[in-house]
Formats: C-alpha cells, sequence, structure tokens
C-alpha cells in the first residue's frame, strides 16, 4: 500500500516521497543543494498512516543524510586542499 511521507529538512523545504518508488534523485539533489543548512537533528517526516513506523524512518534518514552531507564535506575539503597544494606549486 502507497503512503504518502513528507521529508522535512527544515522549516521551509520538504519533499513528498511516494513509498513505493521513491524519487531519489530529487531528494538527493534537494540534499545537496541544501547541505550547508540542513541541521540533521532536524529533520522530520510526516506521514498519517498509522502502520508506517515513522519514528524509525525519521531516525533513519537523520543519520543518512547526516552521513551523505559529512561525505560531501570530507571530499570538498580534501579537494580544496589538494588545489591548495596544486596552486603553490604553479607559483
Amino acid at each position: 500500500m502507497e503512503h504518502r511521507i513528507i521529508l522535512k529538512l527544515d522549516e521551509s523545504n520538504s519533499i513528498d516521497i511516494d513509498s513505493n518508488t521513491p524519487d531519489m534523485n530529487a531528494i538527493i539533489e534537494l540534499i545537496v543543494n541544501l547541505k550547508d543548512t540542513i541541521d540533521s537533528e532536524k529533520i522530520s517526516i510526516i506521514c498519517e498512516e498509522p502502520s508506517f513506523d515513522k519514528i524509525g524512518f525519521e531516525k533513519m534518514m537523520k543519520e543518512i543524510i547526516k552521513r551523505f552531507i559529512d561525505e560531501i564535506n570530507i571530499e570538498k575539503k580534501s579537494f580544496n586542499e589538494a588545489m591548495n597544494v596544486y596552486c603553490k606549486k604553479r607559483k
């Protein structure tokens, strides 16, 4: 059975998730666009379906999004460090 699930990243940014076929590209794109402002502890899930494990899903999404943003930041830091070394060598 399909449920309407809303992933709320902050007060003004959320995305509807189709429980049967979630659009992961749209979710990832929104997270990437907001990566500098997302506080993973403030992420919430809205779903009115009583059989849906909203608490468990919210906990999982918070952890996944936090890890994803951490990985982006690590990659960004590594890239910036490599560019600094490259630029210093070119001088």
